[in-house]
């Protein structure tokens, strides 16, 4: 039989303890699959992006708890689309996120694909100091920092 996995679906534009803690919360179900959101899809929410597509994943890829990012193609608001992709056995969810407050279309996807709808991960109330989170975050600031240095550098010479 096969490892389970989960579908996580993000922007992950700057990533935050409140995130590597739903990652964690995460790969207890199984094998962590993010959804990694366009870069139009940030534009188009919140107007700008902070890091692009490729550094969002490679930072994503540095956390212990994500074995794959993928694209996803979220022209129309959801994930429905990576879902029918991966077909994974949870589709989690954190924050405050409900079955209805999500796009119900990912709701019906879910229940024609048996893929079982995971909510509150990441529920910070029981929440430990956790090493991994801790070396996750250190990786995420050092190499923001470096590219940020790169850029100023490329920038200096222009």
């Amino acid at each position: 039989m096969s490892e389970k996995t989960i579908l996580i679906s993000g922007a992950f534009d700057t990533i935050h303890l409140g995130q590597l803690l739903l990652l964690k919360h995460a790969a207890s179900y199984g094998k962590v699959i993010i959804a990694l959101n366009s870069d139009e899809w940030i534009i188009n929410k919140k107007g700008f992006t902070i890091f692009d597509f490729e550094t969002r994943k490679i930072l994503l890829e540095e956390i212990p708890y994500v074995y794959k990012v993928i694209k996803v193609a979220d022209d129309d608001g959801t994930v429905c689309n990576a879902m029918l992709e991966i077909r994974p056995d949870f589709f989690g969810n954190g924050g405050s996120a409900t079955s209805s407050s999500i796009p119900k279309v990912e709701i019906e996807v879910c229940d024609y694909l048996g893929i079982e709808p995971v909510f509150s991960l990441g529920d910070t109330k029981n929440v430990t100091e956790d090493q991994y989170l801790i070396t996750s975050q250190d990786k995420i600031i050092r190499y923001s920092i470096e590219q940020l240095e790169k850029l100023e550098k490329t920038l200096s010479i222009i």
